[in-house]
């Protein structure tokens, strides 16, 4: 197991946006993300990232569990990354 979601929540405000999001990412499997604009696609992404914080529910990376924490923690688990669309970088 590379990646497990179980129940993950994530509110903005009285707007739920993820609600009970459960998954699990096997090595040598893939996993597509689909959805419609304003779905949670990038929220759910910048949760595993750990850019953004989840409310509830439980996120493990590797054979770490990992909380709302900084997402620097998380690369050096040596399992998650991300690169944000930016059109200012050049």
């Amino acid at each position: 197991m590379i990646l497990r979601a179980e129940n993950l929540c994530k509110r903005f405000g009285a707007r739920t946006l993820l609600n009970a999001v459960s998954f699990q990412i096997d090595k040598g499997s893939v996993l597509a993300l689909c959805g419609a604009s304003g779905s949670g696609k990038t929220t759910l992404i910048r949760i595993i990232s750990g850019v953004q914080a989840f409310d509830s529910g439980s996120l493990q990376i590797g054979d770490q569990t990992v909380t709302a924490d900084q997402p620097y923690p998380r690369a050096l688990y040596g399992k998650v990354g991300v690169v944000f669309q930016d059109h200012n970088l050049f």
